[in-house]
């Protein structure tokens, strides 16, 4: 959707969002607005906000995070810049532009969707609804050897220090 706004315009956007609401049915579609510093990110969110009211749809604000703080900007682009198999000049288009992908705190996403009433405090329910135990998917793996005086993460820490995959260590 955000992409057929900034692409071909509101009318696309919303042709977009009934195509989802269509398919999902309006319990099970929201409209995610997002906050990269961009100079055009608070029109777009506008635009999907007023589509999300005129189809009585909740507005969650996100962050599309890519790192977990600031300073993690430059390693999220090496990293996407090595999944995709592409040089990072060539990702200009497909990486925020000014590092703000990063998690946030809830008072730094109220402060930033403050023209949003609810958004913060939907995203957080909604948050809590999908939440699960990772536990329960967790595989049950076997032990991997490891030396004495190290647990299987000290030992792969210490590994992954050296530069050297765990097969070639033992």
């Amino acid at each position: 959707m955000p992409a057929a706004l900034v692409e071909f315009g509101p009318v696309a956007a919303a042709r977009e969002l009934d195509r989802l609401i269509d398919r999902f049915g309006t319990e099970s579609v929201v409209v995610e607005l997002f906050d990269h510093d961009d100079p055009l990110d608070s029109a777009r969110n506008d635009a999907l906000a007023a589509l999300a009211v005129r189809s009585d749809l909740g507005i969650v604000a996100t962050n599309v995070v890519h790192h977990a703080r600031p300073s993690g900007r430059r390693l999220a682009s090496v990293l996407a810049s090595v999944r995709s198999g592409r040089p990072l000049d060539e990702l200009d288009g497909w990486l925020p532009a000014a590092g703000a992908a990063y998690l946030r705190s809830g008072a730094e996403q109220s402060r930033r969707f403050a023209r949003y009433p609810g958004a913060v405090e939907f995203s957080a329910e909604l948050g809590r609804a999908c939440a699960f135990d990772l536990r329960l998917v967790a595989p049950k793996l076997p032990d991997f050897p490891v030396p004495a005086g190290h647990s299987e993460m000290t030992f792969l820490r210490q590994l992954v220090n050296e530069g050297r995959p765990a097969a070639t260590a033992r």
